[in-house]
């Protein structure tokens, strides 16, 4: 019977969210070509993994409870090791996510090499004790002790043949090197004068690089651990730190990323550059590269903003971006019309994403100065993208024929929006619920204040642009009309026991449903609310506070989601029935919005960044 709940809203796309980054700080990409190409990266606590042909066929894994740092996988492909912000490194099944071990490295994992043979793992990370440990894959036994750098390691790679080898990058600017097994200290070097961010071994094992944000790459004997030379191209070499090194199968070239915002492809015989990727005409801090992987003919980076490039040496631009969202998405808006969802998030960053391809793009512009994007809303006609950030501004932006720049001009909201709604037939109308007890008209770049006795929290404008329904703080209802600003009416309605959070006429304007902090939802006749007509049988199903509730375009049903990460498809509400289906643990965490992009679609975006499209099967009794 669950079963066939699940599969009646049922998931079809995710866009994943983006590899969560920091400035002064590197990115270790895994990567494998078994099985099908993709790779693997982390976002807060989330392991993505992603095809990189078919880059939206992804899986996600929250089995970490902390912000996860780096994933690797096995050299066979089927098995994965991630290690996290509190030391903890788990080995599970890329497909089943069946955990195989889990081991403690230090107080934070930072890299992770698998032996060539994927019988041993070597992670390395920060902390007073323990700051790395090899071990079997799938037991907890150490195989020697990694010892010799004052500061924790920042990175780690295995000899890929016998005899193996182990090499590390500290914080405290050295690069160690350990035999075994059973493994200790042999060498270090501490040429370099800043923290060594990566090393990594060719494949033939012979050398071994590593780079620093002293800005240089020096070159080890595979063995030894001897010192061979520093490679460094003085007129194109890189004037900013290097984060990431990755080599290419046959150790010919390697490829890196560095804060100055290209990447390079190198020469390791002759030590110079041989091609340079550029990311911007006017490259900004988000262009910084902060990691890189070469992986058999793919070539990717990560910019510090997040998004993903493809990289082709045919070219100096990247030939795709896989941009997304990278922290919580706070509001989304569904242009149905010509099939594009807009979202935003707590980054200050608003995408594009088209509903065929489900590719994403960034509208470029930062009009609320950095600031957490709170709503998004559509005009009508979908001319006009309108957005509230939390500097309590609100922007119109002109996204006709696919215009991909934010506004500039800011409207002054004098307060922090607790409410926001647009018409449904005048494209210019909005109206802003704002904490001071003031609701703001808005036409144009015309503002009008209603003083009012409550906190607006919740608001929606009728199909008709005649009323507006607003639900307070203090738990009532209020309808006001939008020509001359006044009250209409108001309720207190003893099925309303806390304040009410989100508010939706249906499009045939008869209905009127409200979602409160009390989990009700709750249906009401427009034209005479007084008892809602579901009052036998309170749509009380979430678990937690829903988020937002929408009405179908036939007026017939409603969508919610809520705190619980659950979506309830309500079949009969204009009848007052509770029937419905849902989808239990729909995203990772909270929802903050569902929407139908038709009767037989549905878009959603959650706190866990991503944006996911389900079919809703109808059929399915």
């Amino acid at each position: 019977m669950e079963k066939k709940e699940q599969e009646q809203i049922q998931l079809t796309t995710t866009i994943p969210p983006l590899p969560l980054t920091e400035r002064g700080q590197g990115l270790h990409l895994g990567g494998s070509l078994k099985i099908v190409p993709r790779f693997v990266y982390c976002s807060h606590n989330i392991v993505v993994q992603r095809e990189i042909k078919e880059f939206n066929n992804c899986k996600l894994n929250t089995e970490h409870g902390l912000k996860v740092n780096v994933a690797k996988y096995s050299p066979n492909g089927e098995w994965i090791c991630s290690g996290d912000d509190g030391g903890n490194c788990i080995v599970w099944a890329h497909q089943s996510f069946v955990v195989k071990n889990t081991i403690n490295v230090g107080k934070k994992c930072n890299d992770i090499a698998w032996s060539g043979d994927g019988d041993k793992i070597f992670a390395v990370g920060s902390g007073k004790d323990d700051k790395g440990k090899v071990f079997p894959w799938n037991t907890n036994n150490k195989l020697g002790d990694i010892a010799g750098a004052s500061k924790g390691y920042l990175t780690c790679d295995f000899k890929p043949q016998r005899p193996f080898r182990l090499i590390s990058g500290s914080e405290d600017y050295g690069v160690y090197i350990y035999i075994g097994p059973p493994f200790k200290f042999q060498a270090y070097d501490k040429t370099h004068k800043n923290y060594v961010n990566c090393v990594r071994y060719c494949p033939s094992g012979e050398f071994y690089i590593s780079v620093s944000s002293d800005k240089t790459i020096l070159v080890f004997n595979g063995t030894t651990g001897e010192k061979v030379k520093e490679i460094s191209d003085a007129k194109n070499g890189h004037t900013g730190s290097i984060y990431e090194i990755s080599w290419s199968a046959d150790g010919n070239q390697f490829l890196t990323a560095s804060a100055d915002k290209t990447c390079k492809v190198w020469d390791f015989e002759n030590g110079n550059v041989v091609h340079t990727f550029t990311f911007s005409d006017e490259p900004t801090v988000d262009d910084m590269q902060v990691s890189c992987l070469w992986l058999g003919d793919y070539m990717m980076s990560v910019s510090l903003s997040g998004r993903v490039n493809y990289l082709d040496v045919k070219q100096e631009r990247p030939i795709k971006v896989l941009t997304g969202h990278r922290k919580a998405i706070q509001d989304m808006a569904v242009d149905r019309a010509n099939g594009y969802v807009y979202t935003c998030d707590a980054d200050s960053r608003v995408v594009r994403t088209e509903c065929k391809s489900y590719e994403c793009e960034d509208l470029l512009g930062d009009p609320h100065n950095g600031s957490i994007i709170k709503y998004l809303r559509l005009s009508c006609d979908n001319k006009y993208l309108f957005t509230i950030g939390a500097n309590d501004t609100l922007v119109k932006s002109d996204i006709q024929n696919k215009n991909k720049n934010l506004g500039k001009d800011c409207i002054e909201l004098k307060g922090s929006a607790h409410a926001f709604a647009v018409g449904n037939k005048d494209p210019d109308l909005m109206i802003v619920g704002i904490h001071t007890n003031k609701l703001l008209f808005i036409k144009g770049n015309q503002v009008q204040e209603v003083d009012l006795n409550y906190t607006p929290k919740a608001a929606a404008i009728s199909p008709d642009d005649k009323e507006v329904a607003v639900g307070g703080a203090d738990k009532k209802l209020y309808l006001y009309s939008v020509q001359n600003r006044q009250q209409l009416k108001s309720f207190t309605l003893e099925y309303i026991r806390e304040e009410i959070i989100t508010i939706d006429y249906s499009p045939d304007g008869k209905w009127l449903a409200t979602g409160d902090r009390n989990r009700h939802i709750w249906v009401w006749d427009r034209t005479k609310i007084q008892d809602p007509i579901n009052k036998g049988q309170s749509y009380q199903f979430h678990n937690a506070v829903p988020s937002t509730i929408e009405w179908s375009a036939d007026s017939k049903w409603i969508v919610s989601c809520g705190h619980d990460s659950n979506i309830f498809l309500w079949l009969m509400a204009s009848e007052g029935k509770s029937e419905n289906y849902h989808r239990d643990s729909a995203f990772h965490g909270a929802i903050r919005r569902v929407s139908f992009l038709d009767n037989q679609r549905l878009v959603g975006t959650g706190v866990d960044c991503t944006i996911r499209f389900f079919d809703i099967n109808v059929n399915k009794q």
